[in-house]
């Protein structure tokens, strides 16, 4: 959560927005994080909106960061 709160803080996101962020920090809670950024196109990520409809280009390049920066954080802990 504390990597997102910034991003959620400083993005102005609507409630649909918000509620795709909460998904992927639900996702990243459970799995540790996500492989692929590609997974945030496909379930369960994808509904009622998918992420490339839900944010333009400049906040998707900024979440996108937001979640290799995790991903590197946890497979650099775990190597």
């Amino acid at each position: 959560m504390q990597a997102f709160s910034s991003f959620i803080n400083e993005q102005n996101l609507n409630a649909n927005q918000i509620v795709f962020v909460n998904k992927v920090i639900d996702y990243i809670e459970q799995n540790g994080y996500v492989e692929n950024v590609a997974e945030l196109t496909k379930p369960p990520f994808d509904k009622p909106q998918n992420f490339i409809k839900l944010f333009d280009a400049d906040k998707q390049k900024k979440f996108v960061n937001i979640i290799n920066e995790v991903k590197d954080n946890a497979t650099k802990i775990i190597s």
